[in-house]
């Protein structure tokens, strides 16, 4: 049975217009591309409009992934909305990444967003499929470059992960 993906940028809407989430529909294409991940995995509509999250963590159908693709502008939306699925869904694997996401993460950081399991670094295409991929394999997440975790009461951030050409 596939595992459901849920991936999360929401925007700042100007009128009746709001921006597509790119970022995130960039990983989700990446990620689709890869026989086994698409075989795995299946993406629902990406999350872009901002709504009350405790209502979007509610309606979403058996998440076992959300990603959140972190910026200044929808922070604060984004980690209501983590804590609302940890707390409606206490299975599902809660992924933040983008450029408001720090490196190397302090301790406190993640423990004070203990609703976020995993923190992606650097660009995310390649980061989420072997994030995605370790998963599946029942791999030891902290193989994965890329990526930090609350691990052992301390935070692990593994090497970077390198960029193909």
């Amino acid at each position: 049975m596939k595992r459901s993906v849920f991936l999360a940028q929401v925007n700042n809407s100007y009128g009746e217009n709001v921006f597509l989430p790119y970022s995130a529909g960039v990983v989700q294409a990446y990620t689709q591309s890869l026989p086994q991940l698409a075989k795995g995995y299946s993406f629902n509509t990406p999350l872009y409009a901002k709504a009350d999250p405790q209502i979007v963590a509610r309606d979403l159908e058996n998440p076992g992934i959300l990603g959140l693709s972190c910026y200044i502008w929808n922070w604060a939306w984004n980690m209501s909305l983590a804590r609302a699925v940890k707390l409606c869904w206490p299975e599902c694997i809660v992924v933040a990444g983008g450029p408001h996401i720090p490196l190397p993460p302090a301790v406190e950081f993640c423990k004070e967003h203990w609703y976020l399991d995993i923190l992606v670094h650097g660009e995310g295409e390649i980061v989420f499929a072997s994030l995605l991929q370790a998963i599946l394999d029942s791999t030891p997440l902290e193989l994965v470059n890329g990526i930090s975790l609350l691990y052992h009461g301390g935070a692990l951030t593994t090497s970077p992960a390198v960029r193909e050409p």
